[in-house]
């Protein structure tokens, strides 16, 4: 097998994930945190809705920075 590279499915455990963002609430926000969260919360927002992220949703939160998006993948 030296050489070769071999996929097999996880049957199980069934795979899980989670995905969290956050930021302190003791600490206003650097100037960086908004363009810095946009990267992540647009790729994953795009990967949901184009079905590249299969069996997930967003969820759509609101907090004290306004909008945001929770993940659920059906398994939590």
């Amino acid at each position: 097998m030296a050489g070769q590279l071999v996929a097999r499915p996880v049957q199980s455990p069934a795979l899980d994930r989670t995905l969290v963002t956050w930021t302190p609430l003791t600490r206003l926000a650097s100037r960086l945190t908004g363009p810095f969260m946009e990267m992540p919360n647009a790729t994953v927002h795009r990967l949901v809705t184009d079905g590249e992220w299969p069996g997930t949703q967003l969820q759509g939160l609101t907090d004290r920075h306004g909008p945001a998006n929770s993940i659920s993948d059906g398994h939590s």
